[in-house]
């Protein structure tokens, strides 16, 4: 993040994706990368996924209203999320059919 929010020493999140996976994510500034891992369990793409997502920063001199304003300018509104899952659920429905 190269300062813009602070001394960042570690980030992890659970993170759900609009098409039903789920990752959990990794960053310590004393690795080399980040980690990008898959859960097992994938949800169906039907509306906001019922798990939450979760963001834990340590830090210091965090700036948390960064943070929090950075996070929600990537999050979807709903119409969008339809928009993401919609095909899905068609490709569903026609991969069961054969």
């Amino acid at each position: 993040v190269n300062g813009a929010y602070g001394d960042v020493y570690r980030a992890k999140a659970l993170m759900n994706l609009p098409d039903g996976r789920a990752f959990f994510c990794n960053w310590m500034v004393s690795q080399g990368g980040s980690q990008f891992l898959p859960l097992e369990s994938v949800a169906p793409p039907d509306g906001r996924p019922k798990r939450c997502s979760m963001l834990s920063v340590q830090g210091k001199a965090l700036d948390g209203g960064g943070i929090q304003a950075t996070i929600a300018d990537c999050l979807l509104s709903d119409e969008v999320l339809e928009l993401h899952q919609e095909p899905q659920r068609q490709q569903a429905e026609l991969t069961q059919a054969l």
